[in-house]
């Protein structure tokens, strides 16, 4: 998956999701190295989690734990000592197509 920056340059995520049953209930993307939005962390210091996102249906089950829990394995295996949450509301609301194609399963 790819987003863009306000100066448009491309930013590579990984996008993860979490299932129910077999159906999608949850998604985060996830990347290595984000210096347009964390301006102060080198590359290798933080794993930075953005878009994370729970269905209704699937609130209390445990799904954002899930997803923020494999992203700190994936921290300690790749030797990172911190997990960044980006929450923005502005985020949500603008990207719900991006949210909505996430969640689908494929």
């Amino acid at each position: 998956m790819c987003g863009r920056n306000k100066a448009g340059n491309v930013r590579r995520y990984s996008d993860y999701r979490a299932y129910i049953n077999g159906n999608p209930v949850g998604c985060m993307a996830m990347i290595d190295y984000d210096p347009n939005t964390w301006k102060d962390i080198q590359k290798g210091e933080s794993l930075f989690i953005h878009r994370l996102a729970v269905k209704r249906v699937a609130a209390g089950q445990g799904v954002s734990k899930a997803l923020i829990d494999y992203a700190k394995t994936q921290a300690i295996q790749r030797d990172i000592d911190a997990v960044r949450l980006d929450c923005r509301q502005k985020m949500i609301s603008s990207n719900n197509t991006l949210l909505q194609m996430m969640m689908t399963n494929i």
